[in-house]
């Protein structure tokens, strides 16, 4: 994990203004928010470099120290730069904890970049969405997730399977300061 918090450090900054609080989530009493949901369409990135494993949510960290940490390392050493902040993609998850799920994690890179060892470089495809920003350290993302899934069900939206993280604020899995927009994939109407 620790890895991936200085791959991290290369994310793009938001302004905070952009993540204020709802009425009601100012009320509450905890150390995390969620910006309004909203439905978006995200474009492509045609020039991406990940790396997917297959994993459970009880290994999500392990497998992102052990597959995504090294990546800004040996991508470096192989002269990529990075041109955005890291996307995770949840391909298949369900929030059941032992259902295994593909995980890939990447970020954009420059347009000369090639594939590095087990680091590929491919377009990554755009998709219709719902999206929140969630603001807070990584301990209540699972929670946040929580909440926003409940919203999303609530629109009645059809769930394409596929949900993404786009780390854009980065300080340390244990900073209110985090900011990261949370995306589901939905079938487009």
């Amino acid at each position: 994990m620790r890895t991936l918090l200085a791959t991290a450090a290369v994310m793009f900054l938001i302004a905070a203004t952009l993540i204020q609080p709802t009425a009601a989530e100012s009320k509450v009493d905890h150390p995390w928010y969620l910006s309004e949901v909203i439905e978006k369409s995200v474009r492509e990135l045609p020039i991406f470099m990940s790396v997917t494993a297959t994993t459970t949510i009880p290994k999500v960290q392990e497998t992102v120290a052990a597959k995504f940490g090294p990546m800004g390392k040996t991508a470096k050493a192989a002269g990529v730069g990075f041109e955005g902040p890291a996307i995770f993609i949840y391909r298949g998850s369900t929030g059941d904890m032992e259902q295994p799920f593909d995980l890939t994690m990447g970020m954009p890179v420059t347009a000369d970049a090639k594939d590095v060892g087990e680091y590929k470089v491919a377009k990554l495809p755009g998709y219709q969405c719902l999206s929140t920003y969630y603001t807070g350290d990584i301990t209540h993302l699972g929670e946040a997730w929580g909440k926003f899934s409940g919203q999303a069900m609530q629109r009645g939206a059809q769930p394409t399977g596929d949900s993404r993280e786009v780390y854009l604020f980065w300080e340390g899995p244990d900073s209110p300061n985090n900011v990261l927009e949370l995306q589901i994939g939905i079938e487009r109407k």
